[in-house]
């Protein structure tokens, strides 16, 4: 078999691994909020977990998981707050459309879910407290008057974010609904950074809907600062815009639940890292756990078997007990290690292959440049028989500076420029060159660097990085138009050049993508 025919080959068996790896995986699961009660912890994520093969850590210590599952399936409450900007600056023409947005959304209130009406502008007033009934929370809507000449948005979000505990020792998931313009006036009161650090640390999500006269050509950037930070969502309401289809985008439908109970000993108001994983998803994020005496777990004695003389007997017993208590592997508990591992030594094979044909065609060619050089030399002058190489540094120093552009692809006046004269780590640590503050992003996410073409390498064994919606599982190259996913952060490479000046374009380390 050729060399191109068992390339062709290899390629083909990588392909169907990786197919069969998508297929098996869900994937895109993140943290959605996360709340303690004396010794119990409940942890909602928006997306779907296994199950049978999940796993708590808290701390690096094993946590018992007490139970999980989607949200729905438990009998779980959605507790949603509706907060309605009633400054004179909401549109005139996009009132009413206010109203019939709120409509749609009683309306269509699910089984399992509460709302709470409220609204504010230079105070905050409950209209209706959380409740199911659709009569009272219509008559609430009703009640809603555009008067208050200006509007304090963070103070009141931050104000009406309710206690976080379960409803009759069931799971029940917060969330808040914020219908503005995002005109601020804050004077006093609570502020934007004071917000987004209290959502950064506590997981709750706000939802925004920006009202507008017509659909808006790009977000208002704090607004999607705020719902960025909380992990909710964005939409825009306008008039002529489909009600029905905004209605849509906040559901809770999608929400995994599950229930750990805590170390006792590490009750003590610390903040502690907790891990999650099911073999395909994993997420990484830090709580401050609870102060709380926990209960010390009960000393079952187990009586003393008088040895006799069935001692055959009681050897059998006990290997039958020992036995029952292993619980047997099966194929499926191995399933993902066998193909990732299939899939890892395949690259490997590739790669050596690849390597071995680039280094024997490296070396035809020095020997072909050489005896050339050799040759012309001599037709010169018969004493300089050698060929002369510039080091790096030499090139450097003519060519410049390799650099990248890059951009967050959710904010279009985001870009930054870096010289790859050194590594380009990102990563949620500080000491990253590109510093995201980002919970769903690793210490140490990936790495760009340069060698003759810029390569990208995921750095991180708790959070894949993505390029082009591919994981990322060995050195890829990049190339203009690519895009770079860390968590919930996509990054775009713009631009590939060379500077003369070796630009080099730091971005602040305690900084983020984020303007606050």
């Amino acid at each position: 078999m050729s060399v191109k025919r068992f390339i062709t080959l290899l390629f083909a068996i990588l392909i169907v691994l990786a197919l069969t790896l998508t297929a098996s995986a869900d994937g895109g699961a993140v943290l959605s909020q996360v709340y303690s009660h004396e010794q119990n912890m409940d942890i909602f994520i928006a997306g779907n977990m296994n199950s049978e093969r999940l796993s708590v850590k808290v701390a690096n210590r094993s946590a018992e998981i007490l139970e999980s599952g989607l949200l729905t399936d438990f009998g779980g409450t959605v507790r949603t707050t509706v907060l309605v900007d009633i400054s004179t600056s909401i549109p005139i023409e996009a009132r009413e459309s206010i109203k019939k947005y709120i409509g749609a959304i009683i309306e269509n209130i699910g089984s399992n879910e509460e709302i709470r009406i409220a609204t504010f502008g230079e105070k905050i007033t409950v209209l209706h407290e959380f409740t199911h009934d659709r009569y009272d929370l219509s008559s609430a809507t009703s009640d809603i008057n555009f008067d208050n000449s200006q509007s304090m948005i963070y103070d009141a979000v931050y104000n009406t974010i309710p206690e976080l505990i379960s409803v009759d020792d069931k799971p029940c998931y917060y969330r808040t609904v914020v219908i503005t313009d995002g005109v601020d006036v804050t004077k006093t009161g609570i502020t934007k950074e004071e917000l987004l650090l209290k959502l950064q640390n506590d997981t709750y999500p706000i939802n925004i809907i920006e009202v507008s006269k017509t659909k808006v050509e790009s977000e208002n950037k704090d607004l999607a600062a705020l719902a960025r930070v909380s992990g909710g969502a964005y939409a825009n309401l306008y008039p002529e815009c489909d009600i029905g289809v905004v209605s849509s985008v906040f559901t809770a439908d999608n929400v995994f639940w599950l229930r750990i109970l805590l170390p006792g000993d590490l009750l003590d108001g610390s903040t502690r890292q907790i891990n999650i994983d099911d073999g395909i998803n994993s997420i990484q994020f830090d709580s401050k756990l609870p102060v709380f005496d926990a209960p010390e777990p009960e000393i079952t004695t187990t009586p003393e078997v008088t040895e006799t003389a069935g001692t055959e007997l009681g050897s059998v017993f006990t290997e039958s007990v020992e036995t029952n208590q292993k619980e047997k592997p099966s194929f499926e508990d191995y399933k993902l290690v066998i193909i990732i591992a299939s899939a890892v030594l395949a690259v490997i094979l590739l790669a050596v292959i690849i390597s071995a044909i680039v280094i024997r065609k490296k070396k035809k060619g020095h020997i072909g440049t050489e005896d050339s050089v050799i040759s012309q030399n001599h037709g010169k002058n018969s004493s300089t028989e050698k060929t002369e190489y510039l080091t790096d540094e030499e090139i450097n120093s003519i060519l410049g500076c390799a650099c990248i552009r890059l951009r967050e692809l959710s904010a279009e006046n985001m870009t930054w420029d870096f010289a790859l004269d050194k590594d380009l780590i990102i990563g949620r640590d500080t000491s990253c060159r590109i510093c995201i503050a980002e919970s769903s992003i690793s210490r140490r996410q990936c790495k760009i660097s340069y060698n003759g073409k810029t390569i990208i390498e995921n750095l991180s064994t708790s959070n894949i990085t993505k390029l082009n919606g591919n994981q990322l599982t060995g050195a890829e190259v990049l190339k203009v138009g690519d895009q770079i996913k860390c968590g919930r952060i996509t990054l775009s490479v713009e631009s590939l050049y060379v500077s003369d000046s070796h630009n080099v374009g730091e971005l602040n380390k305690l900084s983020s993508f984020i303007n606050i």
